[in-house]
Order: structure tokens, then sequence, then C-alpha cells
């Protein structure tokens, strides 16, 4: 089997982050969306707008061109024509930022409301990059590979864990962080590392792409947790048993992962057979 492109991952998750969008903002246009998924709908759009940057940064990343941040991209792709949106989302950032200085929270709530009425019409106009002629070719080539991977058992590597965060790619003072809170949650059993990390093609301010095996029951609190983490990387998490996600996992393994956390490797085994976790130290507080 050919591999798969690095950057069709990148197609993958934009266009999952827009449907996911587009489902909240359907709910809250027809007013059935619940008061509790209010700020997780605001939120959506920034994850869909930091994804379609992250896209573009990986064309650019092609021709050997980095970048610092969102509006280095957007300013960038704007000049080339790449696409047509550009001030629309570099506006869409100042908005962001002014939301983001309001204290009182009835004000903020109303702000970030006119953000989305202006902008929730646009994420339209995001699809104008990847469904251009070069890009719907470079979709089209790599689907074929990604039914292929779909339609087999996903095989997850048991690999000892090296824990040198040289070889991550990460600092030392933010793996430690991290190991302390998988340590500190028996419901996380393994985590992997993937993505420009794995992959070569990291930048400094890339993302922490990670794979958790962990239940399904835990994900929404093991998610809150690491979100609060302070180190400087985004984390963009998923649980391997969500089968909604089942094709970017199997995705993600075809091209590589390094195992970063066991918690085989924490663990005291009494005579009876039973374990605990060796560790009861939370993340955060690693910085005190």
């Amino acid at each position: 089997m050919k591999k798969l492109a690095i950057g069709y991952l990148n197609i993958l998750t934009f266009n999952e982050k827009v449907r996911i969008f587009q489902d909240y903002d359907k709910r809250f246009r027809e007013g059935t969306l619940p008061d509790n998924e209010f700020v997780a709908y605001y939120w959506s759009l920034k994850s869909a707008v930091y994804f379609y940057c992250k896209f573009i940064k990986f064309l650019y990343k092609q021709q050997g061109i980095s970048f610092q941040s969102p509006v280095d991209v957007l300013i960038r792709a704007g000049k080339d024509n790449l696409i047509t949106d550009s001030e629309v989302w570099l506006e869409y950032i100042k908005w962001l930022n002014y939301c983001v200085g309001i204290k009182d929270r009835l004000l903020q709530k109303e702000a970030m409301i006119k953000v989305l009425d202006k902008f929730h019409d646009k994420v339209e106009l995001m699809y104008i990059l990847t469904r251009s002629p070069e890009n719907t070719k470079f979709t089209e080539e790599n689907d074929i590979i990604f039914r292929e991977i779909c339609n087999q058992e996903l095989v997850l590597p048991d690999n000892p864990v090296n824990y040198d965060c040289s070889e991550l790619l990460i600092t030392e003072y933010s793996y430690k962080i991290l190991l302390d809170y998988f340590k500190s949650n028996p419901e996380i059993k393994r985590v992997w590392l993937h993505g420009s990390k794995v992959l070569g093609t990291s930048s400094p301010g890339s993302d922490l792409d990670l794979l958790f095996d962990c239940s399904l029951s835990a994900w929404e609190e093991i998610m809150y947790g690491y979100e609060k983490l302070l180190i400087p990387y985004f984390i963009d998490g998923k649980n391997i048993y969500d089968e909604d996600r089942a094709p970017f996992v199997k995705c993600a393994m075809h091209l590589g992962t390094k195992k970063i956390y066991d918690i085989k490797d924490f663990q005291i085994y009494w005579e009876d057979g039973k374990s605990f976790n060796c560790s009861i130290n939370f993340g955060i507080n690693s910085l005190f």
C-alpha cells in the first residue's frame, strides 16, 4: 500500500471541524442549542479557522516556507492570492482577541454572539481552498489509500516507551507536566504522539497531536484536564475507541506514531494481582 500524504490528515481534520461548527450553528439558528453548549459552539468556529490556517501552512511548508502564527499565514496567503478570504479571518482574529479581554460575563457573551452572527456564514468560503482543482486532485489520489486504510483492522503498536523528551521535540519541563497528568488519571492507559513532531515536519509552536488509550466514559474529563495544563503547546487529542474518529486514528497510526506514556511503567503490583498508580501528582501541580 502507498503511504498516505501527510497533508491529507490536515484536510480530514479541517473538514471535521467545519462539520462540528455547522452542526452547532444550525441548532443555534433554530433555537435548539442548549445554553451549556454555547461556549463549545463559539470555540468550534475558532477551531475550524485554526485548522484552515494549519492546512495553508502545510501548503507553504511544501515550498520550504514556515510561519509562526495564523496571522502571518493569512497575510501571506492573501498577498499570494492563494485564498480569497484572508481579510475575513484576519478581522475575525481581532474580534476574538477583543472578546477575550472582556471581563464581564454577560457583556462577553453578547460580544461572542455578535462574532458568531458576523462570521457564521463565512465558513463556506474556507472550502475555496480545499476545493481548488489542485487540491481536489491531491484529495482524490489520497482518498483511494484512505479507503484501504479504513477497511483494515486497527493495530496498536506496543513498542516500549522511550522517555526522552528531546526525541519528541518538546521541552523536558512540558513533558514532566504531561507525564504527571497522565499518571494522575488511571483511566489513561497509553498515549501516542503523532503528526508533525513524529514525521519531522514540525516548526516552533507546532501542536502536540496525541492519541489516548482510555475509556470513553472518562474522555470528556480527560480532555478538560489536558486543556488546562500550563504548557506552551496546543494539545489536539483523540480517543482511539471513538468510532467517529476511527478513520483518523487509523490514518495517524499508518503514518507513524511514538508511544510517550504507558501506565504499566508506573504501576506497583501487590501479591493479589491488584495495582495502583504510583503517582498522585496532578500535572498543574508540577508548576509549584
